[in-house]
């Protein structure tokens, strides 16, 4: 195919149109991407609202679970108390129970101590037994 030469002028005209045809698709492809990228970061704040209002929901349900455990942990310690104060007026107040150390004896030792008072802590058993206070030292 023969090609047209064109006069100077429309030569530079149609040059002119072929850089500001480029420079629009340009300008074009860089606002798609902006929109893109606004779609996205709006998308992104969206989902970051949805998982500050989940963790906040959470947080409450903790915070509630916390208190319920609280409360649970004081009736606990008053019923414990309550037990102990019993056990006292049954065991009555004798010295020898304080010598056993019935508040650091482990599970198996307070039952035995309950059921037998003559019962030695320092002779116990349960080798997780920690012992409050050592044998004391035979006299000679």
């Amino acid at each position: 195919m023969a090609q047209h030469s064109l006069p100077p002028p429309l030569s530079q005209a149609f040059a002119r149109l072929r850089a500001n045809l480029s420079g629009l698709e340009s300008a074009a492809e860089r606002s798609l991407r902006h929109h893109a990228q606004q779609g996205s970061q709006a998308t992104e704040l969206a989902l970051m609202q949805d998982d500050r209002a989940r963790l906040a929901s959470e947080l409450d349900t903790a915070i509630a679970r916390a208190d319920r455990l609280a409360k649970s942990a004081k009736e606990v310690d008053k019923r414990l108390n309550s037990i102990g104060r019993s056990l006292k007026k049954i065991l009555g107040e004798d010295p020898g129970i304080t010598d056993l150390g019935i508040t650091n004896l482990g599970i198996t030792d307070l039952t035995a101590a309950l059921a037998d008072p003559d019962t030695d802590p320092s002779t116990s058993s349960d080798p997780n037994h920690a012992h409050p206070h050592p044998p004391e030292p035979e006299e000679r």
